[in-house]
């Protein structure tokens, strides 16, 4: 039906929210519900103030922690096991000349659990051969190839005393290969390589005391011998391996005629050698010696 006014009462009935409502073309239902509105403008009424919250209510009080209750005692410590006995030491007590001798060996003599046996060919480029075993009881089992270009390594030996520090001092006793003094030394054993002038001992007369002169400086000439010569087998065996012709004098010989210059050999003092520098003394004298008598024959020509 149509209606331009609803009473309050029946919108309350049927869950319509209090008010007044104008509109055309309302249809309400036979309990009071607004069902349909075809046109017009529907006016909600003014809604109801909200009720007042009632107070929350009191909260009750936690109830109280029971007490722990008591920690048990540790139980007591088991008894510890008896040790075990000391392993056997590393013991090659079988050797084989074959790995065929070994596996072939099934009840070896000789030898317990835990000892070893090894493969010996005698031959060294035989693959088999150092190889080690482990003897457990009823079998060999195969360790490890000892052979090789390295065996084992033995324990270090002790470090022996500190050597002399290197280089040269004015205290020092150094020997060294071969010396170069401004220049390369020569690789050559026991030679001396200088670019200059080698300036040695003493030549001052104001150092020296005199004792005379050489006297029959020509006759002591003419008992030397020059020659040539080259190291023989028992020199080359000393060092001297350099084969070539060299030209000098016997230093026997010149021991009975000047042994002032005549010294023991640096390779060993069983043998001698020469100051060949030493012997110019005798030369010069024994120069004088002959031009004295090639002017005496001039005066009497």
């Amino acid at each position: 039906m149509s209606l331009t006014k609803i009473k309050s009462s029946n919108i309350v009935a049927t869950g319509v929210t209090p008010g007044s409502y104008t509109a055309s073309n309302i249809t309400v239902n036979t309990v009071g519900q607004l069902v349909e509105a075809s046109s017009g403008q529907l006016v909600q009424g003014i809604q109801g103030l909200q009720g007042i919250i009632g107070p929350q209510g009191i909260q009750g009080i936690t109830g109280i922690q029971g007490a722990s209750g008591y920690l048990g005692q540790d139980g007591i410590q088991g008894i510890q096991g008896i040790q075990g006995g000391t392993g056997l030491a590393f013991t090659i007590a079988k050797v084989y000349n074959s790995v065929a001798a070994l596996t072939s060996d099934t009840a070896p003599t000789g030898i317990v659990s835990g000892q070893f046996a090894i493969i010996d060919t005698t031959d060294p480029n035989n693959a088999d051969n150092s190889k080690l075993y482990l003897w457990n009881g009823s079998s060999y089992q195969y360790v490890n190839d000892l052979s090789g270009t390295a065996g084992i390594q033995g324990i270090s030996g002790s470090s022996g005393a500190q050597g002399p520090s290197g280089g040269f001092s004015t205290n020092s006793d150094a020997q060294v290969n071969s010396l170069g003094v401004g220049v390369a030394a020569s690789t050559t054993a026991g030679e001396i390589r200088a670019s200059g002038n080698i300036t040695a001992y003493y030549s001052d007369e104001r150092l020296k005391k005199y004792l005379g002169k050489i006297e029959n400086a020509l006759e002591k000439v003419k008992q030397l011998e020059g020659f040539y010569y080259e190291p023989n087998e028992l020199a080359q065996s000393l060092g001297y391996s350099k084969v070539k012709r060299e030209v000098g004098l016997g230093a026997n010989k010149t021991k009975e005629v000047l042994p002032e210059v005549v010294t023991e050999a640096p390779i060993d003092p069983k043998y001698l050698t020469l100051y060949y520098e030493r012997l110019i003394p005798l030369l010069v004298e024994a120069i004088k010696e002959l031009s004295d008598i090639v002017d005496n024959k001039n005066k009497k020509l």
